[in-house]
């Protein structure tokens, strides 16, 4: 099953800038997290609704890993210049990344890895 992000929900424009106040308050209310996992499909450039998640996070200097989906849909010898720009146009490291693909299991333990590094 998918759900769409809030990049593709059918909301207002106010509606769509209150998901970035209800980001904003959630880290606020939680100073013990130790880490955000941030969806995004790799085949598509940051919308401005990242760019304003991305603000928020880096804010508030919660370690994020950028959790790129849909790899299969994206040919191999392309995927590292959309890793590049996804984490460019987001202000991430490169590393902050993980390329994965639900259907082909791409990138999941890596993806494992990193989430258990974040509990150490």
């Amino acid at each position: 099953m998918d759900v769409p992000g809030y990049g593709w929900a059918q909301a207002s424009r106010s509606d769509r800038a209150g998901f970035r106040k209800l980001v904003e308050g959630y880290l606020a209310a939680r100073p013990q997290l130790a880490a955000v996992l941030w969806l995004l499909d790799l085949r598509r450039d940051p919308s401005a609704d990242d760019a304003a998640i991305a603000e928020v996070l880096a804010a508030r200097g919660v370690s994020t890993l950028a959790v790129l989906t849909k790899a299969d849909q994206v040919p191999r010898a392309r995927r590292p210049a959309r890793l590049r720009t996804v984490a460019l146009a987001l202000g991430l490291d490169e590393d902050a990344c993980v390329v994965t693909s639900a259907r082909t299991l791409e990138g999941m333990e890596e993806l494992r890895d990193s989430v258990l590094a974040f509990l150490d």
